[in-house]
């Protein structure tokens, strides 16, 4: 943080909570200084002067004052308010999801210039309103990636060797797959088997860090995302060693739309 009292910066609100009867602190996930909470004093008064500029999942430019406790906002302008996604029950449900993720796994005060850009690039897609499964799937797995807990896919992560196409076991307290060979002597009690199409998508995302992919990329793997959902699902709750309370009513309403 710099020593100035005021910073500025751009930022997407993730969660509101309320304080008094007329004030919400508002955690941000900001480009230049990773989480933040601050106080929005007077939001919740009629004609505040923030308007609707706090809603959750607001891309917005923020004045914020440093305070003993707990900053202040000072201003708030929206930049991109995602009102296509807004529209539809399930893709606001999703990007919930998508800001639990980041308020889970996103640090204090820590920028992360990466997972910052992904949040952005996510929102848009799903702003969309196309492919927005995929898109969350590949949130995830780049999640995992710039949080340092992404796991081996393409190589047993004891012995190192090629994996066949085939389910395998995956294990969380190695960090990865592991080949029929080495689940006897490396596998714990919270192992899992993973399919060979999850394994599919996995090994895709891997291969794909570096690349930018288009709407286009799900369609070859449009059949096989109910896997790799329901294990990057697992693996998250691992990680955050709790159940996101978004991904109750995610599925509530995905349960509703279908």
């Amino acid at each position: 943080m710099t020593g100035n009292r005021v910073y500025k910066t751009k930022a997407i609100v993730l969660k509101q909570m309320p304080i008094g009867e007329t004030n919400r602190i508002i955690t941000f996930y900001t480009r230049s200084f990773g989480k933040v909470a601050a106080v929005a004093r007077g939001v919740r008064r009629p004609g505040s002067k923030f308007g609707g500029s706090l809603e959750i999942l607001n891309h917005v430019q923020a004045s914020i004052a440093r305070g003993r406790s707990l900053d202040n906002v000072n201003e708030c302008v929206v930049i991109e308010s995602y009102q296509n996604l807004r529209k539809n029950l399930t893709a606001i449900a999703e990007g919930i999801y998508i800001a639990e993720l980041v308020d889970t796994f996103g640090e204090d005060r820590s920028p992360n210039f990466s997972l910052f850009d992904m949040l952005l690039e996510t929102l848009s897609n799903l702003d969309r309103l196309e492919h927005r499964e995929f898109w969350i799937l590949w949130f995830e797995f780049r999640l995992l990636h710039v949080s340092g807990f992404l796991p081996e896919f393409v190589s047993c992560v004891e012995c190192g060797n090629g994996l066949d196409r085939t389910d395998h076991v995956f294990d969380p307290i190695a960090g990865g797959v592991l080949c029929p060979d080495c689940v006897n002597n490396y596998g714990t009690d919270q192992s899992w088997n993973v399919s060979v199409s999850a394994l599919t998508v996995l090994r895709f995302f891997q291969r794909s860090l570096n690349l930018n992919l288009r709407s286009d990329s799900s369609d070859p793997y449009v059949d096989d995302l109910v896997d790799v959902k329901a294990f990057l699902r697992t693996y998250m709750r691992y990680i955050a060693e709790r159940d996101l309370k978004s991904t109750g009513f995610l599925d509530l309403v995905r349960f509703k739309e279908s």
